[in-house]
């Protein structure tokens, strides 16, 4: 079908122009305070009560994220992650487009 490397293309190119645009990374400003706290509060669960698992080592590289203040921005383009994304997946690391690359990436 045609239009599924359309749309690859077309979401490469979104996802490299944005990486050229990348700007000072700084902690996502859509996310409030308390839900920072909630969020984090959440990822600390996680790493306690599931130690050594897959779960646990992306919800600690997403409190490495916050440390940083690098936490809310995708790791690839830089682009704002939603705060609706966010908060029903706290260690999501990247943007909608950039996931959908990987996933098509991993299913080709």
């Amino acid at each position: 079908m045609v239009i599924n490397p359309l749309l690859n293309l077309l979401a490469s190119l979104s996802c490299s122009r944005k990486k050229k645009n990348k700007k000072d990374v700084n902690m996502s400003d859509n996310l409030s305070a308390q839900q920072l706290l909630r969020i984090r509060s959440k990822l600390e669960a996680v790493v306690n009560e599931q130690p050594g698992t897959r779960q646990a080592q992306s919800a600690d590289a997403a409190l490495q994220r916050m440390r940083s203040g690098e936490y809310g921005y995708c790791i690839e383009c830089g682009e704002e992650i939603s705060a609706a994304r966010l908060a029903a997946k706290p260690d999501v690391a990247l943007c909608v487009d950039c996931q959908a690359l990987k996933d098509e990436e991993e299913d080709a």
